[in-house]
């Protein structure tokens, strides 16, 4: 008898002699080359699911800076954030004793932290901008102090 290129089942002719034992290897090639496209395909379908939960899920990340006191400076996150907290490096979000420092807070998607018409903290399509300005006599955006450690969460 002959096989079949793939799987190598019999093919038999004719004059040949059919033996069990041949229709119960064929049968054991059959169920074996099924059940590894069966496995092949739910382990496909589980790794698009789990594609699909991650695509779904918040994303969260925690990451400090140090200010340089510039004027401005743009955190790069690689993604938008929806919202953020930021705060100094002892944990708060300002500070007042005759005059005021606003080091940080909760900035939301279209909704920037702002301290006396001053912003403090803006989100961006890639991060998010923090800034340094002091007026006397005011509360001023402090969240760009040169030297200050800043810590934030960013949530996506």
């Amino acid at each position: 008898s002959s096989q079949t290129p793939n799987y190598n089942l019999n093919q038999w002719s004719r004059d040949d002699r059919v033996l069990m034992e041949d229709f119960n290897a064929d049968n054991a090639k059959i169920d074996a080359a099924l059940g590894e496209k069966a496995d092949k395909s739910a382990v496909e379908e589980l790794n698009a699911q789990v594609g699909q939960v991650e695509l779904s899920m918040p994303r969260v990340v925690f990451g400090t800076y140090t200010g340089d006191g510039a004027a401005s400076k743009h955190i790069e996150l690689g993604f938008p954030p929806k919202a953020l907290l930021l705060f100094c490096q002892n944990g708060r979000t300002s500070y007042c004793v005759s005059y005021g420092m606003a080091y940080g807070g909760l900035a939301l998607e279209g909704h920037p932290v702002i301290i006396q018409n001053r912003e403090v903290l803006t989100l961006n399509s890639s991060g998010f901008t923090v800034r340094k300005e002091f007026q006397e006599k005011a509360v001023s955006p402090y969240s760009n102090a040169d030297g200050v450690f800043y810590h934030y969460i960013a949530f996506a």
